[in-house]
């Protein structure tokens, strides 16, 4: 490595190249190497020996415009990097769009020995997919290294991917599958968007989403998840949409723990087959934190096949673990749903208050595990109170072969419209889910 690069950070004063960089070029793949002084920016400063830069000192930058993550987006940022043990330990920090855009990931740089010596350094980075401007930012004192090149190693199959403290970021189209594991985490970020994706043999969740705010999943497919397909904990504005989901291997489709927010589980279809899944409910709302002027809608999924659990079935509402958290236990709208054969039951209120069950169709043949089509009963010592439940068609046989519609346990005063369902409808058959 020549005297240019080590000089700034020897002491030596040697002028910076600050113009030197290389001109703009249409987008070029994040998933090759990219030469370090093929900058289209920088902050100034940067120092231009042949493909290496240096002179990489605090808060320092260079830009490289038109990086195609393409749509399987990008699980770890390696450089290709050296730096003495005395400057070891600076950080480069990837951010995309703008200098204070979202953080993909930060590299900690170690020591290689010498500035001369470049290794390959890695770190793993946010899920991004599509076309962004990358910008590598020094933080620390000076000198953090030599680099002559860059680049960014696609999510492979079979590991996690992360969303975490991102802002605005859309995948599409992308497939993830992961056996021995959760597929996707989503954690802490907002404003994110998965569509036209794909989750296969997820090991553990398809989706997690952790303490994050106006997620959106739609038109997005699940199979073989032997967790939940979608599971949002702790988090506002969740949206799962025109998704299909087949069959759960345990778990639920969607499950939302502790969500509040504008949010919304609508028009999805969901199928499991027997002999090929072991699904606990279809979806399950437990601590719901909507407020009253804005209730999480649940509205016109079709959901088929349950069993053979003994306590799982289809929309379970208003689920709550203890009474402690009576007060974020509520604001539900089921409205136009459809289930067919959904397992022990077809849809529940266990707890909770001001949830509205309307207009819903259910159908069931005996099971060795059916029970009851539709129930109210506050469960786990839940506050329960602003019931209704109206325009509900039933027709759900017990695995005695006997109708069981309905059931009102009475621990939730009085249900409103309860006498408006046809409780059963026994014209109420040949339901089936579109086969996709």
């Amino acid at each position: 490595m020549t005297t240019l690069l080590r000089a700034l950070v020897l002491g030596c004063a040697i002028a910076p190249l600050a113009a030197l960089h290389a001109p703009a070029f249409a987008a070029r793949s994040a998933f090759t190497n990219t030469v370090a002084s093929s900058f289209d920016a920088q902050s100034g400063g940067i120092g231009v020996d042949g493909n290496t830069v240096g002179y990489l000192d605090n808060g320092k930058w260079m830009k490289y415009a038109g990086v195609d993550f393409a749509s399987s987006g990008a699980a770890t940022f390696t450089a290709h990097i050296g730096v003495p043990s005395a400057y070891a330990g600076q950080k480069i920090e990837v951010r995309v769009d703008a200098l204070n855009g979202q953080v993909l990931g930060t590299l900690t740089v170690g020591a290689t020995g010498s500035w001369g010596t470049l290794t390959d350094q890695s770190t793993s980075v946010n899920a991004i997919s599509g076309v962004h401007d990358v910008y590598l930012i020094v933080r620390g004192s000076y000198g953090a290294g030599n680099m002559d090149r860059f680049k960014f190693v696609p999510a492979a199959s079979g590991q996690t991917v992360y969303i975490s403290g991102q802002n605005g970021t859309v995948i599409d189209g992308r497939t993830f599958s992961n056996g021995s594991g959760r597929c996707l985490q989503i954690s802490n970020s907002q404003n994110i968007t998965v569509r036209n994706a794909t989750f296969v043999s997820c090991g553990d969740d398809g989706i997690r989403i952790d303490g994050s705010s106006s997620v959106t999943i739609d038109g997005s497919y699940f199979e073989n998840t032997s967790g939940h397909a979608v599971l949002a904990v702790e988090s506002n504005s969740i949206a799962v949409t025109n998704s299909r989901f087949k069959n759960a291997k345990s778990g639920t489709f969607p499950m939302f723990i502790s969500v509040g927010g504008h949010s919304r589980i609508a028009g999805n279809i969901g199928r499991n087959e027997p002999g090929k899944s072991n699904p606990e409910d279809l979806i399950a709302i437990n601590q719901n934190r909507s407020d009253s002027g804005d209730p999480l809608i649940i509205e016109n999924n079709c959901l088929q096949g349950g069993g053979p659990s003994t306590t799982g079935g289809g929309l379970m509402l208003g689920q709550l673990g203890g009474s402690s958290l009576n007060d974020r236990n509520g604001n539900i709208i089921a409205r136009n749903n459809t289930l067919v054969d959904p397992g022990q039951y077809g849809i529940a209120v266990a707890g909770g208050n001001s949830i509205q069950v309307l207009s819903n169709k259910v159908q069931a043949k005996q099971a060795s595990w059916t029970n009851v089509g539709l129930y109210v009963w506050a469960q786990y010592g839940a506050s329960c109170s602003n019931i209704t439940v109206s325009g509900n068609r039933v027709n759900f046989i017990n695995s005695s072969g006997s109708q069981n519609p309905a059931w009102n346990a009475g621990n939730c005063g009085t249900v409103n419209g309860w006498s408006n369902n046809s409780f059963p409808d026994t014209t109420l058959t040949g339901l089936s889910c579109p086969a996709f």
